[in-house]
């Protein structure tokens, strides 16, 4: 989920982000910013690799149905089952069912 997060932080951030403070939390130990743009169409779609769970695919349900509504257009929730998606989140293990002291947050 932390991923997803922080990719959608770096992806949808305006143009000159270098620049802003991220606001990112936890913030990650580094951060790699490119130059570039993230066409959202009426196919957008995400797909899941690595570790997978219902609250992953919730997380990005959420994500595109506020996306959808932040432009206006009618996208799908439904995860990617195609190669090539317009956004690819890996998540490499999930978190605790109940959060703890210590618990690994990296990215």
């Amino acid at each position: 989920m932390r991923l997803l997060i922080l990719s959608l932080v770096l992806l949808l951030a305006p143009s000159g982000a270098q620049s802003q403070q991220l606001k990112a939390m936890p913030m990650p130990a580094s951060v790699k910013t490119e130059q570039g743009e993230l066409a959202i169409t009426q196919s957008f779609s995400v797909a899941v690799s690595g570790f997978r769970d219902s609250r992953l695919e919730r997380g990005v349900q959420r994500f595109v149905k506020q996306l959808s509504q932040q432009t206006g257009m009618l996208l799908s929730s439904s995860l990617a089952p195609n190669t090539r998606p317009t956004l690819s989140v890996r998540a490499e293990h999930g978190s605790e069912e109940i959060q703890k002291l210590g618990e690994d947050e990296s990215y």
